[in-house]
């Protein structure tokens, strides 16, 4: 996580000098090559920041569950955010297009609210997702479920990788049994409920 704090706050801060005057050329004088050298600063730290959440964000999907269903799931939920958000970006474009007339303005307001909205989910994110418990917990669970997976395979029965077939199995959810196999879910909950005697 602290990459993603980073990239947070490098991806935020650039953005918001990139419409603004020269930061550099106040310094240096007014000229061109300070300003191109000036911009090309910006826009790296702000790629910078933006590759440290991304990368962060799909680091975190394995340490977060060991199932590859969940692990699917989360990558494609992030996947579908990540294009909701592209949209919202081309809905507020076209608001403020339409109703701004200075261009200049236009591309500040809109990247300023972008990065609002943005900072908003990404402290959320930071205040809901706690990686270090996740991890351990799920590294606990993964040992547990190897333990019970090996069990299973000894006594010959075939399960699938994913922990929601095999707790709902442990459950003795009758569904998920019927689903499965009704004599496959049975063995596993008797020989679970023998493992625990």
């Amino acid at each position: 996580m602290p990459w993603y704090y980073g990239g947070m706050f490098l991806a935020t801060l650039p953005t918001m000098y990139m419409y603004d005057t020269c930061v550099l050329c106040s310094f240096t004088g007014n000229d061109p090559i300070y300003s191109i050298i000036n911009y090309s600063i910006v826009s790296i730290l702000m790629n910078l920041g933006w590759a440290m959440c991304q990368v962060s964000h799909m680091s975190l999907v394995p340490s977060l569950s060991f199932s590859r269903s969940r692990r699917d799931m989360l990558n494609n939920l992030r996947g579908t955010l990540t294009f909701i958000a592209n949209l919202c970006v081309l809905v507020f474009a076209a608001i403020f297009f339409k109703a701004l007339s200075d261009n200049k303005l236009k591309f500040k307001v809109l990247s300023l609210t972008c990065i609002a909205l943005g900072l908003v989910c990404c402290l959320f994110f930071v205040y809901h997702i706690r990686e270090k418990p996740l991890t351990e917990a799920c590294r606990k669970l993964r040992k547990e479920y190897k333990r019970m997976l090996a069990r299973y395979h000894e006594a010959g029965i075939d399960v699938k990788d994913d922990d929601a077939i095999l707790k709902s199995f442990i459950r003795g959810d009758t569904e998920s049994t019927k689903s499965f196999g009704t004599s496959v879910g049975q063995s596993m909950v008797s020989i679970h409920r023998d493992e625990n005697k």
